[in-house]
C-alpha cells in the first residue's frame, strides 16, 4: 500500500467490511470508539479484532457488544486500552458467547473481580475447543484457572499465582 499515508477504520470497514476477517490496529493512537461503531456496522466477517494500545473505552465495546450484524468474533485483544472498565463486563460476556480468546492485560480499571467474573462466565469445557487467554499483570488466585477449560494460557507478571495454581 505504497503512497497511503491516512486511511480511517471507518472508511476501510465499508470498502472491504464483507470480507474482513481480521483486523489488527494495535498501537494505532488514533482508533476510537467511532473505529469499533464502523465494524459493528460494517464487517460482517470479522472473528479476529485487535485494538490493543488504542482510545477505545466501554462504549467501543458496547458497540461491538450490540452489533446489529451478530458479530461472530472468536479473538478480541483489548490490552492496554486504559478506558475500558468493570462497565464493559457484560458485553465482553454477551462477546463471549463466541470468543476463543481474550487479551485484556494492561486493562488496569478493569478489577480483579471483574476477571474472576470473567473467567467464571466466558469459557465452558468442551474437548475439543482452545482457549486462550492473555491475563498479564493482572491479580490472580491459585484457583482463578481451574475453572478455565483450555489449551493455551498466557500468563506473565500475574501477582498472587504460583506453583499451587498449577495442577496436573
Amino acid at each position: 500500500m505504497s503512497g497511503i499515508f491516512r486511511i480511517s477504520v471507518s472508511a476501510f470497514s465499508v470498502c472491504h467490511g464483507r470480507t474482513l476477517e481480521s483486523l489488527n490496529v494495535d498501537g494505532c493512537k488514533n482508533i476510537t470508539d467511532a473505529s469499533l461503531v464502523a465494524v459493528a456496522k460494517n464487517c460482517y466477517s470479522v472473528n479476529d479484532l485487535d485494538v490493543s494500545n488504542t482510545l477505545v473505552s466501554d462504549q467501543g465495546v458496547k458497540a461491538l457488544a450490540s452489533s446489529p450484524n451478530h458479530l461472530n468474533l472468536q479473538v478480541l485483544s483489548v490490552g492496554g486500552c486504559s478506558a475500558i472498565t468493570d462497565k464493559s463486563k457484560a458485553c465482553i460476556q454477551k462477546l463471549g458467547r463466541t470468543l476463543l480468546g481474550l487479551n485484556i492485560q494492561r486493562c488496569g480499571r478493569i478489577s480483579s473481580s471483574t476477571v474472576d467474573n470473567l473467567l467464571e462466565h466466558l469459557w465452558r469445557c468442551e474437548p475439543v475447543s482452545t482457549v486462550v487467554v492473555v491475563l498479564k499483570n493482572m491479580s490472580l488466585s491459585s484457583g482463578d484457572l481451574a475453572r478455565v477449560c483450555g489449551s493455551a494460557f498466557h500468563l506473565s507478571s500475574c501477582r498472587a499465582f504460583g506453583n499451587d495454581g498449577v495442577t496436573s
